[in-house]
């Protein structure tokens, strides 16, 4: 078999060579593509493997690299990578993740949370290797080796991508982990050590705690999100429905500012101009860096004839948001004297949302096809 594969292998060396030419050249030019970033992936296109390196993923991990060097300790906070890529970007896409796992972890929790999710993967894996080697009957040990197989592909999948993301093909390859761990239980691991039973039961109690809290800090938002979604696909047939669910979601998730981002949008829409700023500037006070808020109070303070202010607001979105061209587009109207109206900012901004998901624009918001 090993002799068997040594030829499939010097086969596809001398067949990759006469397709791709010399091979010191090709890898240049793939990390140029990288690097630079020439070519972009098309949702609906063919095979994004076949469309060369050249996606963006060196300026997402170059942003995520600046966020750990910025704060190596704690790092920038979990999800906040989206604001700090957009302020230093150099392309025009708009992610939520660094597409990488190890990065998203150094970069937003910082060298805690490495630490954190280090000794995981230590524990979780060396459990699965002692089933291996000490365990159990033969086929055991072989799913023990799939098993830890997979996790370790899943994890090197994961840190350049993020399809981790993704809960059908995450949560998979922690549940084998898991039951990995426990193939050998009963057979022959031995005893639990003197200092695991003294301490069973006041882990147990704490680990009780610790997952009634997670569940709380999990439901609410949870809960928060659901009920957003729901106002801004319903708030069309009943304003005064939505903006309860908004204020409702804005109690439960006291630290979200996307509740107050879905009024001021909606409000905008129905020409509550007072609600829209009042919604948008409690935005602000729980997201501070929303350049999308900022812009449109940059608008409104136009239409208004603020021009100080808008010019101020103007030059902070700026600071947020460099490559953001309605910026430009309010500014021009500002300068010339013809503010942008707030319909034309808020198409804009629906018909590119609407883009990035693959729907058409509707009357109220994305179609559903």
């Amino acid at each position: 078999m090993l002799g068997a594969a040594g030829v499939v292998a010097m086969t596809g060396v001398v067949v990759a060579i006469s397709v791709i030419g010399n091979p010191v050249s090709w890898a240049g030019d793939r990390w140029s593509d990288f690097k630079e970033g020439r070519f972009e992936y098309q949702t609906g296109g063919g095979s994004r493997l076949g469309e060369g390196l050249g996606s963006n993923r060196y300026d997402f991990w170059r942003v995520a690299a600046a966020e750990f060097k910025d704060s190596p300790v704690i790092g920038v906070g979990s999800d906040n990578f989206a604001a700090d890529y957009l302020r230093d970007r150099r392309s025009d896409e708009e992610p939520t993740y660094p597409h990488s796992v190890p990065l998203g972890i150094l970069s937003q929790t910082g060298l805690v949370g490495a630490l954190l999710f280090g000794s995981f993967l230590a524990a979780s894996l060396g459990g699965v290797v002692r089933v291996r080697l000490r365990g159990v009957e033969p086929l055991g040990r072989g799913i023990a080796g799939i098993v830890a197989t997979s996790f370790i592909y899943w994890f090197a999948h994961s840190a350049g991508d993020w399809f981790w993301a993704i809960p059908a093909l995450s949560a998979p390859g922690f549940a084998w982990l898991g039951l990995g761990m426990r193939l050998g239980a009963d057979r022959g691991l031995g005893p639990a050590p003197n200092w695991a039973r003294d301490w069973g039961r006041p882990a147990s109690v704490g680990a009780g705690v610790a997952a009634v809290f997670a569940a709380l800090s999990l439901a609410l938002p949870w809960t928060a999100a659901v009920d957003t979604e729901k106002a801004a696909e319903s708030w069309a047939a009943g304003p005064n429905a939505a903006y309860d669910r908004l204020d409702r979601a804005a109690d439960l998730n006291f630290l979200s500012a996307r509740p107050y981002l879905v009024e001021g949008a909606i409000a905008s829409r129905l020409g509550q101009l007072r609600r829209m700023r009042i919604a948008f500037d409690r935005a602000l006070d729980r997201e501070p860096d929303s350049w999308y808020a900022t812009l449109e109070l940059a608008a409104l303070d136009a239409i208004q004839g603020d021009r100080r202010s808008a010019f101020d607001r103007l030059a902070r979105v700026a600071e947020l948001n460099p490559r953001e061209p309605m910026a430009d587009h309010v500014r021009q109207g500002l300068l010339s004297g013809d503010p942008t109206s707030l319909q034309t900012l808020d198409a804009t901004f629906l018909e590119r949302y609407c883009e990035r998901l693959g729907r058409d624009v509707g009357p109220h918001g994305c179609t559903s096809g």
